[in-house]
């Protein structure tokens, strides 16, 4: 058996901007650039943005001077999109393969070996038969989070603590191909699911 080597060249760019007004206004933003040579020719590339907002009312006037044993409150929104590329390193490339075996005894013959001159011995010349058909446009599996949150901290933060809530989205494409599809084509699956938390 032979061995098969796989090789993916993957590269990001990645930059950040944060800003913070007095402590109590607070926002960054990010954004990503990801390539990979596991996806097709025609989605090599994404871009992955995200950006987060929080505001420290325990920095308020208002609120600093009411409530005091409240030493930290703070309230916090993000929203993100983040890749995924956790596929085969060949799964955007159309695969031949040779197969010399078949199986007679269960009558049938999928072997790609031919017996052209009908000596019924030696040396069979093969050809190779198609195992997945290739897919220009594999892309990225591309998941949207937003993210609720609220930290705390009281009595001069002798007690500390954060809530959060998220929601998260995926969508996901696959690879659906087969060497044995008459038309030939190429079909792609597209699946979205939510979690919540």
């Amino acid at each position: 058996m032979e061995e098969v080597r796989q090789n993916m060249l993957y590269f990001l760019f990645f930059g950040k901007i944060g800003y913070n007004y007095a402590d109590r206004y607070l926002a960054s933003f990010t954004v990503r650039y990801d390539g990979s040579s596991r996806f097709g020719v025609n989605n090599r590339f994404a871009t992955f943005p995200s950006f987060s907002l929080g505001w420290r009312l325990s920095e308020e006037s208002f609120f600093k001077n009411n409530i005091r044993f409240i030493s930290d409150l703070k309230l916090r929104y993000g929203w993100g999109q983040t890749g995924n590329q956790e596929i085969g390193d060949n799964a955007a490339y159309g695969l031949y393969e040779a197969l010399y075996a078949s199986d007679i005894a269960a009558g049938v013959n999928s072997g790609t070996a031919y017996d052209i001159t009908g000596n019924d011995t030696g040396s069979l010349p093969s050809g190779y038969r198609r195992v997945q058909l290739s897919n220009p446009d594999l892309r990225w599996e591309t998941a949207t989070q937003n993210n609720f949150g609220l930290d705390f901290g009281l009595f001069d933060q002798k007690v500390t603590g954060s809530f959060d809530y998220f929601i998260k989205k995926d969508q996901r494409y696959f690879n659906i191909t087969s060497g044995y599809c008459l038309s030939g084509g190429r079909r792609q699956t597209i699946r979205k699911w939510s979690q919540y938390g």
